[in-house]
């Protein structure tokens, strides 16, 4: 079983860094938000959105292991005008409306 050494948030934790070879076999490493400016960890958990947004923007993500709270990469389809989601909504909606337009038509007719 590998040990984990986690390292906490906040200044306590300048000075107190273990450097060596990682990844190793022997260590697994923890940290949290912007210790990734100060080193490299194997595992950076953060569930601030503004923190997330600046890992990500860092490039940081791209090669390390991050795991972020409620994070949501937006699909391609959310490029350009075209919004499927919302174009889906539109039509239920007009389909609905039509229906009940229809239904209203026929409750009149027979008024």
């Amino acid at each position: 079983m590998r040990k984990a050494i986690v390292y906490g948030n906040g200044e306590s934790r300048i000075g107190h860094y273990v450097y060596g070879e990682f990844p190793n076999d022997e260590y697994v490493t923890w940290g949290c938000n912007a210790i990734y400016r100060d080193i490299d960890v194997m595992n950076l958990v953060s569930v601030d959105y503004g923190m997330q947004l600046e890992i990500y923007d860092s490039g940081y993500a791209h090669a390390h292991k991050c795991w972020f709270g409620d994070w949501n990469i937006i699909p391609a389809y959310f490029d350009g005008d075209e919004n499927i989601l919302v174009d889906k909504l539109i039509k239920e909606n007009k389909i609905k409306f039509q229906i009940n337009k229809n239904i209203l038509t026929k409750i009149n007719k027979k008024l």
